[in-house]
């Protein structure tokens, strides 16, 4: 529904259009997708019971700090349309439907997709390096090389969940000329694909993980 240039206002809600151009295929594409998005959910939780809760509130501490002051940006708006070219509520693709000023936004969204990233791969950089010092010191050499053969599965999930996030962020405010429907093809698999590995890498290889699964699923005895 398309609101008129003098009809501004503040919708309660907002209206989804998906991935344009393949409309027709929504309802089988929407199968692999909430596949992907259930074992993400569910994976990730079994983690958290397991081993990563303080580690999980530290995450979504950091979550609400991040995107607190983006819906108050987005709440300050008024709009000219409810429809989202896209198949979630992204920040950019709802501030493209306001009728005024939408600098603080941009500079906001840019700013902090920015420094995810740069700090992100900073600690990472740092925990990996301290892992390889670890890593070199054992005496084992299948312990070595079960211990390289995680962290490089991990460096792979997160090289899938940075480039087309930051490839999305970007693009949003300046790819113009990005057909839309790889954009948001590449928004989706970077919100989902990620975090249903993570689990199950870190499941397949980490065997504190898969016996604290196990007493949690109360399939094995516990162990110390």
């Amino acid at each position: 529904m398309k609101l008129t240039n003098h009809s501004h206002q503040n919708p309660t809600s907002f209206l989804l259009m998906g991935i344009p151009g393949l409309e027709a295929s929504h309802f089988w594409i929407a199968f692999p997708f909430c596949s992907m998005y259930a074992l993400a959910v569910l994976g990730n939780m079994v983690v958290l019971l397991v081993s990563v809760g303080k580690l999980g509130a530290a995450a979504v501490l950091r979550g609400l700090g991040l995107m607190t002051p983006l819906t108050c940006l987005l709440a300050r708006l008024s709009y000219c349309s409810r429809a989202v070219a896209h198949s979630y509520c992204e920040h950019m693709a709802v501030v493209k439907l306001a009728c005024g000023g939408t600098q603080p936004n941009n500079i906001y969204g840019i700013t902090v997709a920015t420094l995810v990233v740069g700090t992100d791969s900073i600690c990472i950089a740092v925990s990996y390096a301290l892992i390889l010092r670890a890593v070199l010191g054992l005496s084992s050499k299948e312990a070595r090389v079960k211990t390289f053969g995680t962290c490089g599965s991990h460096l792979g999930v997160i090289l899938v969940f940075y480039t087309p996030g930051l490839f999305s962020f970007y693009t949003q405010r300046f790819g113009q000329h990005v057909p839309r429907h790889i954009h948001i093809l590449l928004a989706d698999l970077y919100l989902v694909v990620p975090p249903m590995l993570n689990p199950i890498i870190y499941g397949m290889k980490t065997k504190q993980i898969q016996d604290g699964a196990l007493r949690l699923l109360k399939w094995g005895p516990a162990q110390s």
